[in-house]
């Protein structure tokens, strides 16, 4: 919650910033809350898989998504690397659409 009011609250000082890499969006309080709120857990998911102290169901020690040898949650940075490649697709689409776009 914390991290969604922050966001909330610098979003227009952000907006020049998005402008400028083309992302321009019109997002409300409930969106920001939901996308903070799913890339925190998202980040514990991923993390639990590569660290010993990180808890998913705290305050039970359980972590059943934890990988143990020597390539211990290489998975998840794979998946990572992966997912940076296909944002990176998918934003070169979105800008590909905007210039054409702009040239009719």
């Amino acid at each position: 919650m914390p991290l969604a009011l922050v966001m909330h609250k610098i979003r227009n000082k952000l907006t020049p910033l998005l402008s400028f890499f083309k992302i321009n969006q019109q997002v409300s309080f409930k969106k920001i809350l939901a996308a903070a709120l799913s890339g925190v857990y998202l980040h514990i998911l991923l993390d639990s898989r590569s660290y010993l102290d990180i808890e998913p169901f705290f305050p039970s020690s359980y972590n059943p998504f934890l990988t143990t040898g020597i390539l211990a949650g290489l998975d998840s940075y794979i998946f990572c690397i992966w997912s940076f490649f296909g944002a990176i697709i998918l934003y070169g689409a979105r800008l590909l659409l905007i210039w054409k776009n702009n040239r009719k």
